[in-house]
């Protein structure tokens, strides 16, 4: 008898003590909101980023960040990096893109070091990772947190795109 109670103790310290695999919504990822991403860079970097002949290029460009949700309005950061990312989005006429925040000795953002702006081609609803990535967080599995947001670039409307943590 005394075996099972150690063993029932032990098991019930271990899952209080466990760290939370799955944190909660913070200041930049809202699933129940959509946030606004502008991003500001060189014309002709911007073509860079949307010519085909670059389709598979990984240089990071300059560019500044605004972020905006219910949370924060106009969170702006000076040069950070921007690319395309994936490898079947690259092909398509709207892009996915990657993120670096301290590409070019910047800062964290709200500690987030990249974000994952995911194009979602291969989804026309746009909700499927992000359900998948929900069920998972809520079977307790270790999944990525996600949001939609606005993507602009240079004042040009992008498109609804998925932000995947990192």
């Amino acid at each position: 008898m005394k075996k099972v109670l150690v063993v029932i103790y032990l098991l019930s310290y271990m899952s209080l003590a466990a760290q939370n695999i799955n944190p909660g919504e913070d200041e930049i990822y809202r699933e129940s909101e959509i946030a606004i991403v502008h991003i500001q860079m060189d014309p002709a970097d911007k073509e860079f980023l949307m010519d085909d002949a670059n389709i598979w290029s990984s240089e990071y460009l300059h560019a500044n960040f605004t972020f905006i949700n219910s949370l924060m309005d106009t969170t702006l950061l000076n040069d950070v990096g921007i690319r395309l990312r994936g490898n079947t989005s690259r092909s398509q006429p709207k892009r996915s893109f990657k993120l670096k925040f301290k590409e070019f000795d910047g800062e964290k953002f709200f500690g987030y070091k990249k974000f994952n702006l995911k194009a979602e081609n291969n989804d026309p609803s746009m909700v499927r990772e992000m359900l998948a990535m929900q069920t998972f967080r809520n079977a307790n599995v270790a999944a990525t947190r996600t949001h939609h947001t606005e993507l602009y670039i240079n004042d040009e409307y992008m498109g609804i795109y998925l932000n995947v943590e990192q």
